[in-house]
């Protein structure tokens, strides 16, 4: 049920380092848990670096951020986007569809899960 989440989540590890900041489409039961696996974050930093939360329509607790991976619905995705590649920004993104004001960098499929990895295109 998972496993289009790990696919990206390990997309996001291979790629993190390069990126000033990561922002993954939410979807999914607890995408966070699977970037900060993959990302190689040992659980002592887990516990130090700074985190936000925020609840869902239906008041569950949701994890916005942890460190410098970001957590968002599609349409914060998409401003995000925006706003990174009008600012030049060093980020990357994870999501579910194709975003034209990026560059795709790979996608990853698993059944019926699609994710796109992408990043600013080049000014």
């Amino acid at each position: 049920m998972q496993n289009g989440i790990t696919l990206a989540a390990q997309q996001v590890g291979a790629r993190q380092k390069a990126y000033d900041r990561v922002f993954f489409e939410n979807g999914g039961y607890q995408p966070y848990l699977y970037v900060v696996s993959y990302t190689g974050m040992r659980p002592r930093k887990y516990m130090e670096v700074p985190k936000e939360m925020g609840a869902s329509p239906t008041r569950m607790d949701i994890v916005r951020r942890v460190d410098k991976y970001f957590f968002s619905d599609s349409l914060e995705i998409i401003a995000q986007a925006a706003e990174s590649a009008a600012g030049g920004r060093r980020d990357l993104f994870v999501a579910r569809r194709k975003l034209p004001e990026l560059a795709l960098l790979d996608s990853v499929a698993w059944q019926w899960q699609r994710y796109y990895v992408m990043e600013p295109k080049p000014r």
